[in-house]
């Protein structure tokens, strides 16, 4: 079950991520309007919330605590994962991004790590959370639980 939702959470992910980068620029472009960070959240809760409803739909019932702190950790290495390979990709094809990643110093590269992996382990949390609930709702308003 880890594993199904693991890949199903990575597949939301991209996703999430390609339609934001479509979005944004047509935002950007024809608009002139700048989303910002609103969109790194949004990468960071919708595939969250999928996983919780999958779990849902898929198993019937809702972990316990401890299980959806140890999907919020799996979420967070996928995350982390994923903008590893990025940023490697990114920095392989845009010269600036290496000069400015070696402007900045390792401890506030730590820092800011630190701080990136503890949001997504939180927010994966609150909203893996949130999907399971939804799903739980919407099965017993249907009759379905």
């Amino acid at each position: 079950m880890v594993k199904t939702i693991c890949i199903r959470y990575l597949l939301v992910l991209i996703i999430t991520i390609i339609s934001i980068a479509v979005i944004s620029y047509i935002l950007q472009t024809y608009f002139q309007i700048n989303i910002g960070s609103a969109g790194s959240i949004v990468t960071l809760m919708i595939p969250a919330l999928d996983a919780g409803t999958n779990y849902f739909k898929k198993q019937g019932e809702t972990p316990s605590n401890g299980s959806r702190w140890r999907y919020a950790f799996y979420f967070t290495l996928i995350q982390s994962a994923f903008a590893g390979v990025l940023l490697v990709l990114f920095a392989n094809f845009i010269p600036q991004i290496t000069q400015v990643l070696s402007t900045v110093g390792t401890g506030l590269w730590a820092a800011f790590m630190i701080f990136y992996l503890i949001l997504i382990l939180v927010t994966s949390r609150v909203f893996f959370g949130m999907g399971l609930n939804s799903a739980e709702k919407v099965a017993n308003r249907t009759g379905k639980l």
